[in-house]
């Protein structure tokens, strides 16, 4: 499994504020649950997970994350244009 990261906050590295929102997108369902569970324990607001591309787009349209972790390929597609997104 790999996975990406991407942030809407260029060169600051990943924020360990605990009022910041992170969406997590994972097909995989104990996976999504997992991290979500790790990173609210850590401080983070989690949007998700969502399990596709288009469930991950819908999230988005309610809110803005600051940082995501994203499967890679989720559901057999590549996250790479929704990363793009975020980053943008």
């Amino acid at each position: 499994m790999a996975w990406t990261f991407a942030t809407s906050m260029p060169d600051e590295g990943i924020p360990a504020s605990p009022c910041r929102t992170l969406l997590v997108a994972e097909d995989e369902a104990v996976f999504g649950l997992q991290l979500l569970q790790l990173m609210e324990n850590v401080g983070w607001s989690v949007i998700g997970p969502a399990a596709s591309i288009t469930e991950a787009e819908s999230l988005l349209m309610q809110a803005r994350p600051d940082a995501a972790i994203l499967n890679v390929r989720i559901g057999g597609t590549p996250v790479y244009p929704l990363a793009d997104r975020l980053s943008g």
